[in-house]
């Protein structure tokens, strides 16, 4: 069965295959041209032995292989719904001016601005890495790339907070949580209070907020809390720190003092800031949960 183009992660886990359109969705790597797919092995070939040759791609993040082999396979995939997808079809067979337009009318249907030029810069940077000597160049600039001002005009609406209202509404919610019973339904409650306050003070990415660590990236230096993350650790490769403002500081004291130890019961402590209600580690996909 085809993967799908896009894979939509909300509470309920990974949207299911069935629930994309055939076009959605991306050929697998073992129904692909023989050529193609003897190329893609090549290029990706990371080899035991440090002396041998790595393919052109080996070096490359797994989600970058991921987003050009879904690309790729995606134009495939029209290819074969069309009956046009031969066996023994080559590289330069499959990427045409012709089924590159075809694949951008189909994908325009379902998809944004952005979402193609992603796609359209994810198919160059695949054909490049299986057949370098090929310009493939004009796959980027293809005629129906949308413009900038196409991709400003359909962007998201970007979410507004209001952080001072954030804060005093999660401070006011807090407090009736506390004059209540200390019960692990109500540490998570509050934990999740304290994670978005602190996601909306901090403006950390959810990845950098799922893995705050005591004494490794949270300290508290004069009543106030200190976030500081080495540059190693940050997407932008610099370094992070700051002063929790004082908006948070009682919640995050709140949390630490009471609702945390709820969490953690009998579990050994390593220093993970957010706990789950079992008293392990909070996971990303949970963070990412909490802000969809």
């Amino acid at each position: 069965m085809s993967a799908p183009l896009k894979s939509s992660r909300k509470r309920g886990g990974p949207r299911p295959v069935e629930s994309f359109s055939p076009e959605a969705r991306t050929l697998p790597l073992d129904r692909w041209p023989e050529p193609i797919r003897t190329l893609w092995f090549a290029a990706v070939h990371r080899p035991a032995d440090p002396l041998d040759e790595p393919g052109r791609g080996a070096g490359y993040a797994r989600a970058t292989l991921k987003h050009r082999r879904r690309a790729l396979g995606n134009l495939l995939q029209l290819l074969d719904l069309d009956g046009l997808l031969r066996p023994t079809m080559t590289l330069a067979e499959a990427i045409t001016p012709a089924s590159v337009e075809r694949w951008m009318l189909t994908a325009r249907k379902t998809c944004r601005a952005s979402t193609l030029v992603h796609l359209l810069t994810g198919l160059a940077h695949a054909a490049w890495m299986l057949e370098p000597d090929v310009d493939w160049r004009w796959v980027a600039r293809h005629r129906l790339r949308p413009t900038p001002t196409q991709m400003r005009e359909e962007a998201k609406p970007k979410l507004l907070l209001d952080v001072p209202r954030l804060v005093a509404a999660a401070l006011r919610r807090a407090e009736e949580l506390q004059r209540g019973p200390v019960t692990v339904e109500a540490a998570v409650e509050a934990r999740d209070l304290t994670i978005v306050v602190v996601a909306a003070l901090t403006a950390l990415r959810v990845g950098n907020l799922a893995s705050l660590t005591l004494g490794r990236h949270v300290s508290e230096v004069g009543g106030a809390f200190r976030v500081e993350i080495p540059a190693a650790e940050m997407k932008t490769r610099r370094h992070f720190t700051t002063i929790l403002p004082d908006l948070g500081t009682p919640l995050l004291r709140s949390y630490l003092d009471v609702w945390r130890p709820a969490l953690l019961g009998d579990h050994p402590d390593d220093g993970v800031l957010w706990r789950r209600r079992d008293g392990q580690p909070l996971d990303r996909a949970a963070h990412t949960a909490l802000f969809q």
